[in-house]
């Protein structure tokens, strides 16, 4: 039975750029790493408690390490889109964040503060964080392409 279309009828659009990339993203994924990235706000947040300080070189180291979780986890799966998923990871960790920060501010400062805030802070974070996970997917592709060259046919 051939389809008959209706007059007027708009025939469907194909989606754009933009859409064609988050359809693209590995969802669970995004969301489990960009999670997985709050160790370093809460570890902030448990020596602010502490009335400890975390040095110098910890945040560096923190961020460092879950870089490579990333970067690891990603490149290890075949069909997982590096750059979208990490990007979106990325993002995930920065909103995520920003609802931590309001809580920590709201705790210890009596104040909420933070991106959720201040607007201008958040498309900065989201803006972070968008670059970290495009940093790391390019790497995590890389990865991947790699690993592909050496299988053989």
């Amino acid at each position: 039975m051939q389809q008959t279309e209706r007059p007027g009828a708009n025939p469907p659009s194909p989606p754009s750029p933009g859409v064609a990339v988050w359809r693209e993203v590995a969802w669970r994924t995004a969301m489990t790493l960009g999670l997985v990235a709050l160790v370093k706000p809460v570890a902030e947040a448990v020596a602010r408690a502490a009335h400890a300080d975390l040095g110098a070189k910890v945040p560096p180291a923190v961020v460092l390490g879950i870089s490579l979780v990333w970067i690891v986890v990603v490149a290890a799966r075949r069909h997982t889109p590096a750059v979208a998923t990490l990007v979106a990871a990325g993002m995930v960790q920065a909103f995520a964040g920003a609802v931590l920060a309001l809580a920590t501010t709201w705790v210890f400062d009596g104040v909420p503060g933070g991106p959720l805030v201040h607007p201008t802070q958040l498309v900065v974070a989201l803006g972070a964080g968008a670059l970290w996970g495009l940093v790391c997917g390019v790497v995590a592709q890389a990865l991947q392409n790699a690993r592909q060259g050496l299988r053989p046919s």
